[in-house]
């Protein structure tokens, strides 16, 4: 049995729904990817280092479909500074019209989730980027562990011509009832804490105050995998990998 399967199992047989008659599986499938979210948000579990290329006269890049949370931005080897609205209003009124030859600060602000506008746009960039698709093309590079527990790219600086590093959260592959192991991002050491997971969300949702209890209990259970996986500074250093991602498309 895969351990998604397993999972979804042990989940039932402790709600009492082995005959799959309570829960359908889509139901559990959203509470394991939630609560695989929650825990490496939670966690810090999956870093990956993101090289975003950047592009002449774009403004808004979007790294949805990657990233759960940005820790830090750099522009080339230099780091800069998340700024909100009105701070960038005090340096320059008219900021968002403003362009240059080096990125200064970005900004989430005022933008859908996982996009983020970067400050001033650039005019000095070729407008050579080409992409296979829509959202751009990603490479994966062999790992090679630095001191910040971060994988290396070796000659970056001279395959791409202007582009921010962004240190961040990885997205985790989306569950389904056929996921490989091998494609779950996290030890199965932690599967009996997605269980608990599933139980809290199942019985915090039920009509009955009791159940609505245990839920709470079962939510408490997983919320020690947490306590005790961030007292764990190897786990917490995981490494998930670097990429490319060629940017396509003007905002």
């Amino acid at each position: 049995m895969s351990r998604v399967l397993s999972i979804l199992s042990k989940a039932r047989e402790e709600l009492g729904d082995v005959n799959n008659t309570r829960f359908t599986d889509s139901k559990l499938l959203e509470h394991l990817n939630d609560g695989i979210k929650d825990f490496i948000l939670s966690t810090k579990s999956l870093k990956e280092r993101l090289y975003v290329e950047l592009a002449s006269n774009v403004a808004i890049y979007d790294i949805s479909k990657y990233a759960l949370f940005v820790e830090r931005v750099e522009y080339m080897n230099t780091k800069i500074d998340t700024l909100s609205f009105t701070e960038l209003d005090s340096i320059n009124a008219m900021w968002q019209y403003e362009t240059g030859n080096v990125v200064k600060a970005i900004t989430f602000e005022h933008q859908s989730k996982g996009s983020f506008r970067i400050y001033p746009r650039l005019n000095t960039v070729s407008n050579n980027i080409v992409s296979s698709s829509d959202y751009g093309i990603l490479v994966d590079f062999s790992l090679d562990d630095d001191i910040v527990g971060i994988p290396s790219i070796i000659d970056v600086e001279q395959n791409l011509q202007a582009y921010l590093v962004l240190y961040v959260i990885k997205k985790p592959n989306i569950i389904t009832l056929t996921t490989p192991d091998e494609e779950l991002e996290l030890d199965e050491l932690y599967d009996k804490a997605f269980v608990h997971y599933i139980k809290a969300q199942c019985l915090r949702n039920d009509s009955d105050s009791n159940n609505r209890q245990f839920g709470n209990e079962e939510l408490s259970a997983y919320a020690m995998y947490i306590v005790n996986n961030n007292k764990d500074f190897a786990l917490d250093n995981q490494v998930s990998g670097d990429r490319i991602i060629q940017y396509k498309g003007f905002m």
